[in-house]
């Protein structure tokens, strides 16, 4: 996951930006680069239906003629890869279609039939139809786990990251938004919402300030907890540090989808990536310092007139 995606994501999940055509576009452009390139579909289930299903529909003859006959897809990490690749077909309304066709070359459940953790949960309970007797036993268990390694602030670790990770899994466990527990960690993202937010390279400072985003002070901590429980984005430190837009990002779609969007400091951060795209073009650290050095030859020939 780069800045690019992290903040388009997070801006067509608010109601004010859902119906923006650029911003559905360069989503499905995105989305599209991320199957593509590494056959991650997980982001998949973040767009709009519609959009998802002309965004995986184009990849339908691929999925069917690579599955194994395990009934998974790719050998390194198969069970997350297919887990999110069916969740994507489930969101955009083409699983049970394809599964009423008999078109899976093999039964794509029956690697998560006995599996006792998040991803055979959800695929006997929720996509499957045909739990386990002690699925309701597992399902405590694994809220249990989440909730036992909760920090008493309502984080995980301290980061947006983990934290937005082990709320997202509490969701796909059907755990209420209400609970305690959740309404703590809501809390606590919250009050990483900054009003001013310097810009960094690295470790420098470069002299952009950002304004209504969400980030921990400790920025390399959210790189690091990335690099070991989101190996898949492919973590890059400066995505991190720069204006910390991928935890910005994972931040306002998180609360987004437990039902903050009207909340001020949720609409401020997305009105301040809607500027950002505007007047830089993109997130990335490149976008933002190419517009800087712009102002400021600019500046500098009104100067010299």
């Amino acid at each position: 996951m780069r800045c690019g995606e992290a903040s388009t994501i997070a801006l067509i999940s608010h109601p004010k930006y859902r119906q923006n055509q650029e911003l559905l576009h360069d989503a499905a452009v995105l989305v599209g680069e991320v199957i593509r390139k590494h056959f991650e579909f997980r982001l998949v289930s973040d767009l709009p239906v519609v959009l998802a299903e002309k965004v995986i529909e184009v990849h339908v003859s691929q999925i069917l003629k690579t599955q194994r006959a395990n009934g998974l897809w790719k050998i390194e990490e198969a069970e997350r890869k297919s887990f999110w690749l069916l969740a994507a077909l489930q969101h955009a309304g083409l699983l049970g279609k394809l599964l009423r066709e008999q078109a899976f070359r093999y039964d794509p459940f029956v690697a998560f039939q006995q599996r006792a953790d998040l991803f055979g949960y959800v695929i006997r309970c929720e996509f499957a139809q045909s739990p386990l007797n002690t699925d309701q036993d597992l399902r405590q268990k694994l809220v249990s786990e989440i909730y036992t390694c909760q920090e008493p602030n309502g984080s995980w670790e301290n980061t947006i990251v983990l934290t937005c990770k082990k709320l997202e899994e509490l969701s796909l466990l059907g755990e209420n938004s209400q609970q305690d527990c959740i309404l703590k960690a809501v809390e606590w993202l919250f009050s990483m919402f900054n009003a001013d937010l310097e810009g960094f390279h690295v470790g420098v400072v470069y002299g952009k300030p950002g304004h209504n985003m969400f980030s921990t002070p400790d920025r390399q901590a959210e790189f690091k907890i990335a690099l070991k429980e989101r190996p898949e984005w492919d973590p890059k430190q400066l995505c991190y540090n720069h204006l910390a837009m991928i935890q910005n990002g994972i931040a306002i779609q998180t609360l987004i989808r437990l039902g903050y969007f009207r909340d001020e400091r949720v609409e401020k951060a997305c009105d301040n990536l809607y500027f950002l795209k505007q007047k830089y073009g993109g997130w990335c650290q490149s976008n933002i310092m190419q517009g800087l050095a712009y102002q400021r030859w600019v500046a500098k020939a009104k100067q010299g007139v």
